[in-house]
């Protein structure tokens, strides 16, 4: 397995201890807020919360913590984030984890800018984004879902029992982190469910209807 940096929008870094490498001159280019969101607090279990907390304060950047993230992200999380990242002043927000934590920010880089109702404009329906969403970096710590090359977002509404997804290029993330050795760090069964959805995801495209622009074919 060799290293390598990728970009299609979002660039990205793959490679053993490549949060460390990477992620310290990356953060100099944004200001000095920083929004740190995860999921239910493993990442404090496995070490990967006090490496990056490390690097933050070395940056001297202010953290606001947004954590608590679900799998399958709620509307009403959305909201909570995007208050907070409101209240205050965040100017970069850092997803930590897997396809739910990344879908959950990307829903809060929009919202926290937008002065109207996003699931009414951009999930109930598509739409058009006309604004700036916050900026996004990711580090993966469960690969699968893709979530971090894309601007997609899978939000349910419980209020009104929707679950829907939708792909805005706006949202892609500046840039996503993927260290392999973080993908240990979960536990065996999701870490294979996860090598199985991205096979699965793989096989779909190919024996779905053709298509002649499907490069993946």
């Amino acid at each position: 397995m060799e290293n390598f940096v990728f970009e299609n929008s979002t660039k990205a870094y793959f490679g053993k201890h490549c949060v460390g490498q990477y992620l310290p001159e990356l953060l100099s280019h944004y200001g000095k807020t920083v929004m740190v969101a995860y999921g239910g607090g493993s990442i404090k279990r496995t070490g990967i919360y006090d490496e990056i907390m490390a690097i933050l304060t070395k940056a001297e950047k202010d953290v606001v913590e947004f954590s608590g993230i679900m799998a399958n992200p709620t509307y009403a999380k959305v909201l909570e984030g995007a208050k907070l990242a409101k209240e205050q002043g965040v100017d970069l927000i850092l997803a930590v984890g897997g396809g739910s934590v990344m879908d959950c920010c990307k829903a809060v880089s929009l919202a926290a800018v937008y002065d109207g109702d996003v699931w009414t404009d951009f999930w109930a329906k598509a739409g058009t984004i006309d604004v700036k969403p916050i900026p996004l970096g990711i580090v993966m710590t469960v690969s699968g879902t893709g979530s971090e090359m894309n601007g997609g977002a899978v939000i349910t509404n419980e209020d009104v029992k929707v679950k829907t997804g939708r792909d805005y290029p706006a949202l892609n993330a500046q840039f996503a982190l993927l260290d392999p050795l973080y993908t240990y760090t979960v536990p065996k069964m999701q870490m294979v469910s996860g090598a199985f959805d991205s096979f699965t995801h793989m096989m779909e495209t190919y024996f779905s209807a053709p298509d002649v622009d499907n490069v993946s074919d």
